[in-house]
């Protein structure tokens, strides 16, 4: 079974280890084992492996050279390129190994002088035509003694290689058998030395091809291999890597990753964006290595013509994270490195919670104690954390308050070991907003078709007012706005009104934040009320209402001087006693209808003055 093949493997590659020099000599695990696979000295190492492939390899090892005067990294990986036209050279894999160098065979089933020919197909190759060669070249490994990576037709997702997917009617259950083939017919022939390496390129580079049905399974598989280019001035980690990681992490989730192709462009930017992958990978949980692509391909991607770039790649391979020839067990003596960072979660809304999740972090053994602690922090902006200032709350939650508002929050923490601290940081939150009370009932006037409404004075937090009618939300209103008109309506049709209060984010004006609980009511469109009749007697006036309401009125609201009065429709007439004699008084007639706050909504006003005698 593939499982009990891969546990008699690891065992064999344990014993040749053991058997070879102080080389690939056998360390305690790792005091802080942080890395997702199982410590060993030659699949998991304490280090990580730092490849360079180079032209000359593998029969001529000073080829490495000019790469090592120029990045001043030994490579504790020696990849090359060799076609199925080719034979295994044992004597040069040995010298290699015997360098302290782990020879890695990428294994193309083409002969690469007619890149267009198909000789090798993986048809042919699952259904054992090949089986003699692929003995041969099993015995020539297994006599190398000493551990060797194997990586069988690599980038299998990309459609530019005859093995490809989208390349001569190829799919994946062919690359799966024929890959197996491969993989049965040279550990029959004694080559259990072998690191069986499974290499795809980046998703981003074919996104329509998921990586899943090509994978051959975890007894056909010692570490997944992985190209990772910057081929774009605009490339980065984030942009390029993590959609790749997500995939492998459902396929092969215990699999120890091994970037084995990776270069950068050049450029004036080229240093930094050496950095930025170098310390991209480095985060990346599984990671036990990766190689330099020095040729001249699709760029020239060298770097011991560039000297920036190479001393950039240097100055980034020299953290003892990583491991040289003949160094990939020492212990590591470094910082912690962030794997995974921090996490908020929750609303940041005055008054709730958030909820703050720990990140995960690389120590070596050689580092002593990891320990972390964190803090929260408030940030002007979203884009910097230099804009932040730590608050005096730690531990697992936070409530926002009013001294948050309109800033963000981030949870930062700290992770020390006895070579150094390294800061984490969250993402920011959202922009910390206070879900508005419930505003004070609108004035509301029953207008010819239309209402007019006057706007409250705005609660704490508001930047919009949100009106309603009959259900459907209208545009938001910038709460500077003091009158709003609904019009369009119809007379005597009662409505449905209710105004909230909003909070909008300052940088997405159309969206709603936080809205608050609403004034609700219902409101008629009136048209203005006929004039009453008015006669004074003495201090007395008597009132005769209309004889015709405007449509829809429940009733009136009569006002002489300071008193108002709120009468049935019924009422034809009233007496108001009390005028002061000689003094003009002003009076106003207004239809009533609806029910605002428990008070009738009221039409525009009859006016006039009378004055008593």
């Amino acid at each position: 079974m593939p499982t009990v093949r891969t546990r008699i493997r690891t065992g064999v590659l344990a014993l040749a280890v053991a058997a070879m020099s102080a080389i690939f000599a056998l360390q305690p695990p790792a005091a802080e084992a942080t890395a997702a696979c199982a410590p060993d000295p030659v699949l998991c190492p304490e280090r990580m492996y730092v490849g360079a492939s180079v032209d000359g390899l593998p029969s001529n090892p000073g080829s490495l050279d000019p790469f090592i005067q120029a990045t001043g990294v030994s490579p504790s990986v020696a990849m090359f390129f060799a076609g199925f036209s080719g034979r295994v050279d044992t004597t040069a894999l040995r010298r290699l190994s015997d360098t302290g160098r782990l020879p890695m065979m990428t294994w193309e089933p083409w002969d690469h002088t007619t890149p267009s020919a198909n000789p090798y197909s993986l048809q042919a190759i699952a259904s054992g035509q090949f089986d003699a060669y692929l003995s041969a070249q099993g015995r020539a490994l297994a006599s190398v003694g000493a551990p060797v990576a194997v990586r069988f037709a690599h980038e299998m997702n990309g459609g530019w290689y005859p093995w490809g997917q989208g390349a001569n009617g190829n799919t994946p259950s062919d690359y799966v058998a024929a890959y197996r083939r491969v993989h049965d017919v040279v550990t029959a022939a004694g080559a259990t030395n072998v690191i069986w390496v499974w290499s795809p390129i980046t998703v981003v580079s074919r996104p329509s091809v998921p990586l899943a049905p090509l994978y051959p399974g975890d007894g056909y598989v010692d570490w997944v291999g992985l190209s990772v280019y910057f081929s774009s001035p605009t490339a980065t980690y984030v942009k390029t890597v993590p959609s790749t990681l997500s995939q492998l992490d459902q396929v092969a989730p215990a699999k120890p990753i091994y970037v084995a192709e990776t270069a950068v462009l050049p450029g004036a930017n080229r240093p930094a964006m050496i950095h930025d992958l170098i310390t991209g990978l480095l985060s990346m949980p599984r990671l036990v290595g990766l190689t330099w692509f020095n040729y001249v391909s699709q760029y020239d991607y060298r770097v011991d013509n560039d000297p920036p770039a190479a001393a950039q790649l240097g100055a980034d391979l020299a953290s003892s994270y990583f491991g040289g020839a003949g160094h990939v067990n020492d212990p590591v003596l470094a910082p912690p490195v962030a794997l995974t960072f921090p996490t908020i979660t929750g609303d940041a809304q005055v008054g709730g919670t958030l909820t703050g999740g720990v990140g995960t972090w690389r120590s070596g053994s050689g580092s002593g104690n990891l320990t972390t602690t964190d803090r929260w922090y408030r940030c002007t902006d979203a884009t910097t954390t230099s804009s932040c200032t730590a608050t005096g709350t730690t531990g697992a939650t936070y409530p926002p308050s009013t001294a948050d508002l309109g800033q963000f929050l981030r949870l930062a923490e700290t992770a020390t070991n006895e070579a150094g601290s390294t800061l984490a940081w969250s993402a920011p939150t959202d922009t910390v907003l206070m879900t508005p009370a419930t505003p004070a009932p609108p004035a509301v006037e029953d207008r010819d078709g239309a209402l007019h409404l006057t706007f409250p004075t705005a609660p704490t937090g508001t930047t919009h007012w949100q009106v309603s009618l009959n259900g459907t939300t209208r545009p938001l209103v910038p709460v500077g706005t003091t009158d709003y008109w609904l019009t369009g309506l119809t007379n005597g049709t009662s409505y449905t009104l209710s105004l909230a209060a909003a909070k909008v984010t300052a940088t997405t004006t159309a969206t709603v934040a936080a809205v608050g609980p609403a004034t609700a009511g219902t409101a008629v469109p009136m048209t203005t009320p006929w004039n009453p009749y008015l006669k004074v007697s003495g201090t007395t006036v008597t009132v005769k209402l209309p004889t015709q309401a405007p449509t829809g009125a429940t009733g009136w609201q009569l006002t002489i001087g300071t008193v108002t009065r709120n009468l049935p429709l019924t009422t034809t007439s009233i007496d108001v006693t009390g005028l002061t004699p000689g003094q003009d008084t002003p009076w106003a007639l207004r239809a009533t209808a609806g029910n605002w706050n428990g008070q009738p909504g009221l039409s525009l006003p009859a006016t006039g003055t009378i004055t008593a005698q």
